[in-house]
């Protein structure tokens, strides 16, 4: 709940900080702790259960992000990601894969020379697209309902900008479905660039 009431006010706070104008996207494929957390429940569930669970296919995630600049130093971002994970339980279909939606405001650190690193809250929920009436009674204590609040930090946030519009992203993550993503950014202006004199001052 604290975390919740947090996230509210500081979703507040960047709103009343200043007005926005500038808009970025970031498009960035990674790993997530999902497919981590699901490949060493797997290990653990087999090396103790008759029935066996397969990883046939796993992709790498691919997220979408956009991104409202409220000010210098704030802005606030929605997530939507993807990860294919094609797993058999017992030889049946069982599913796996992902998706997850989340807001994040976030707070850019540091900014110099076209290199930026940012900090950001993450708040949202995960769909597992799973099939769970094969799974027996004790299968199902083990793995994730369909459905997961979450609430993370980007504790790493990283963008480097070949031009005044496009760069280049990495982000590191913790609580949150995504753990490392790379990708490309873009920015679509709506008045002038700050300064590097602009974000010394703050």
């Amino acid at each position: 709940m604290r975390q919740v009431a947090l996230f509210l006010l500081l979703l507040m706070a960047s709103v009343g900080f200043g007005q926005i104008h500038n808009r970025l996207v970031k498009i960035n494929i990674g790993c997530t702790s999902a497919q981590l957390g699901y490949a060493d429940d797997i290990k653990n569930f087999n090396d103790t259960s008759k029935y066996q669970f397969e990883m046939v296919t796993q992709l790498p995630s691919l997220s979408y992000t956009h991104e409202f600049i409220i000010s210098n130093v704030l802005s606030i971002s929605g997530k939507a990601g993807f990860q294919y994970l094609n797993l058999f339980y017992d030889n049946q279909y069982y599913g796996g894969s992902i998706a997850y939606l989340s807001i994040n405001p976030a707070l850019s650190i540091f900014y110099r020379n076209k290199f930026e690193y940012y900090i950001k809250l993450q708040a949202g929920v995960n769909y597992w697209m799973v099939n769970t009436s094969v799974l027996d009674d004790v299968s199902r204590n083990v793995f994730p309902e369909k459905f997961n609040i979450f609430t993370g930090v980007t504790i790493g946030g990283f963008n480097y900008y070949f031009s005044p519009k496009l760069g280049a992203n990495l982000e590191l993550s913790i609580w949150t479905p995504e753990l490392i993503s790379v990708g490309l950014s873009y920015r679509f202006f709506k008045g002038e660039l700050p300064t590097i004199q602009e974000m010394q001052e703050l």
